[in-house]
Order: C-alpha cells, then sequence, then structure tokens
C-alpha cells in the first residue's frame, strides 16, 4: 500500500458512529478517530446503520462528539414538544455512541 493511499484510508476512516435524536427517527452521523465530522448518513432501510452497530461496541460518547450534535439534539427536543402536546421534555430522546474498528 502505497503512504497516499495509506494516509487517504486513515482520513476516511470512521472512527465513532452517533445515534441521536427519536426513537422513529433517529440521525446517525460518523466520525473519525480525531473526532471530526466524517457525514451524516442518510440509510433508508437502516440496513448500512445495523450493519455499523453489530460491527461496533457501545461506549460513552466523547464529550466533543456531543458538542458537535448538540445543536441538532436542541432541535429535536423542540420538535419532540411541538408534536407531544402531554410528553414529558426529552422523554423520546437518546443519544448512544458506538466505537467502530
Amino acid at each position: 500500500m502505497t503512504p497516499q493511499i495509506a494516509a487517504m484510508k486513515r482520513n476516511n476512516c470512521a472512527r465513532y458512529l452517533l445515534l441521536f435524536g427519536s426513537k422513529e427517527s433517529p440521525r446517525a452521523v460518523l466520525f473519525d478517530e480525531e473526532e471530526r465530522l466524517l457525514a451524516e448518513m442518510i440509510d433508508e432501510d437502516g440496513f448500512l446503520v445495523d450493519s455499523l452497530l453489530r460491527e461496533g461496541r457501545a461506549v460513552r460518547p466523547p464529550s466533543r462528539l456531543v458538542a458537535a450534535v448538540s445543536q441538532a439534539l436542541r432541535a429535536c427536543a423542540k420538535q419532540v414538544r411541538r408534536s407531544g402536546a402531554g410528553a414529558a421534555p426529552g422523554a423520546d430522546l437518546h443519544l448512544r455512541c458506538f466505537a467502530l474498528g
């Protein structure tokens, strides 16, 4: 493997999968080993996320990752409050982190 390919592979490998939002429509984002956002996954049938979950292990999310998705979490909380009149604040929200590879 050439140094360029090794560097490209290292720079594009997902280290963490974060699932957050509501249980009905969670959002999935990938971060690298330096905790930089790589991508938000759009997975219509859940196959990709399920595949990553089988390979990953649940871990406590690093604080930088929580900070990276905090604005999106607040937006999800507002949406849940608007849609569920009697629901407790944050009752349907979750944040789960999985270490990959």
